[in-house]
């Protein structure tokens, strides 16, 4: 039935691009069709959009925490229930096993932690209103599901399959300005717990494919900014001449 992704790469970026195209509203909610949010959070991120602090930062794009669950855990309704699955080893970071950069930058422990003070002094956990729990001191390979206003770079659509699709979007995205700020206490889900042993070879592929294509891009990138935040074309050190003896570096 999926054989035909061995040979075609599917056209990602393309339809994320058609997809914001026809989304006529302020805001922009990029995530993955296998994502679930729980009840009334878009009532809650709604009006925190409203907010001061959201409409005075034009190049602001609010991450919002992803977790991977358990397929037999109960759908939590609340950051209390959410935070127990943690506990009990039956959620953990979106693509912690897979590829823990995808995810690294939003800092679960930090989150984590300023929930629990969050709900130790209010003792709320259902009808709260969402707010910035910190900045993002972002790293390469970093692709959190966000929020942001109609006016960030579009996804290239030179990237197809899978690879270099998203980070390459957050990246260009950083180059240009943007800064990224984890909200709480909402969150978003995948259901079931991923490994790498249900990855298949043709998804490799393709990435490797999507790897070269990262080479021209960064340098367009640098050249169209003006700006090099990562370091990304910066000359890689070389490696030490190796000594005779083998396996031994000269002094």
């Amino acid at each position: 039935m999926m054989a035909w992704r061995e040979k075609l790469s599917y056209p990602q970026n393309l339809l994320r691009n058609v997809a914001r195209q026809n989304c006529h509203a302020e805001f922009v909610f990029i995530v993955d069709v296998d994502i679930v949010t729980p009840p009334e959070m878009f009532e809650k991120l709604d009006a925190f959009l409203r907010t001061s602090a959201v409409q005075s930062c034009d190049k602001c794009a609010f991450v919002i925490p992803t977790y991977e669950i358990d397929e037999k855990a109960p759908l939590p309704s609340n950051v209390s229930d959410m935070l127990a699955l943690v506990q009990a080893g039956r959620a953990r970071p979106f693509h912690e096993k897979v590829f823990i950069h995808n995810q690294f930058s939003t800092n679960f422990s930090l989150w984590q932690a300023n929930v629990g003070e969050w709900l130790d002094r209010s003792g709320r956990a259902t009808e709260s209103p969402v707010f910035i729990s910190h900045d993002v001191t972002f790293e390469f390979f970093y692709e959190p599901f966000y929020v942001a206003r109609d006016a960030y770079p579009a996804h290239d659509e030179r990237f197809v399959g899978f690879g270099f699709n998203r980070n390459t979007q957050t990246y260009e995205m950083l180059v240009a300005g943007w800064k990224f700020k984890v909200l709480a206490p909402i969150f978003s889900i995948h259901w079931g717990m991923q490994t790498k042993k249900g990855r298949p070879r043709w998804r490799e592929t393709q990435n490797q494919n999507n790897r070269k294509l990262f080479e021209d891009f960064k340098r367009e990138i640098t050249v169209k900014y003006k700006s090099d935040p990562l370091g990304m074309m910066k000359p890689k050190p070389k490696p030490a001449p190796l000594s005779w003896k083998r396996g031994k570096t000269a002094s």
